[in-house]
């Protein structure tokens, strides 16, 4: 007991660096919203497995999207892409 030494673990970048990563995409979020017209439509894409295997997936993922727009009043429009769950969309 007399010859045991306590460290203090190094400390790690992580943490910092996703706060960091945090912060510049609530910055870059908030910017693009204080830019919005009223009347302008956004259009997002939206890359999921529509078919195949892994249909089940996409569709939970559209549905999800599609219930975070339902009571949503912006002008926000989803372009859905089948990717057939393989490497590289069609």
């Amino acid at each position: 007991m007399e010859n045991e030494v306590q460290t203090q673990p190094k400390p790690n970048g992580t943490r910092a660096a996703l706060w960091l990563v945090a912060i510049v995409v609530i910055a870059v979020f908030w910017f693009a919203w204080s830019k919005q017209t009223p009347g302008k439509t956004i259009k997002v894409g939206a890359i999921f497995p529509l078919s195949g295997a892994n249909a089940v997936y996409g569709e939970m993922a559209k549905k999800g999207i599609e219930l975070a727009l339902k009571g949503d009043s912006s002008n926000i429009t989803v372009v859905y892409e089948d990717s057939s769950f393989s490497r590289y969309p069609r």
